[in-house]
């Protein structure tokens, strides 16, 4: 059971380190994508 609750943290946290990977890109590629719509204008 020990093993278990262990393995199951570690992908708690693996887990939300994946989210915060997913949030940064996210947010990286809509200031590339808005920082190019004011280049054009």
């Amino acid at each position: 059971m020990k093993l278990n609750k262990r393995y199951d943290s570690e992908y708690i946290e693996w887990l939300g380190g994946l989210k915060n990977r997913i949030k940064n890109t996210q947010i990286k590629a809509a200031l590339s994508a808005n920082r190019e719509i004011i280049e054009l204008y």
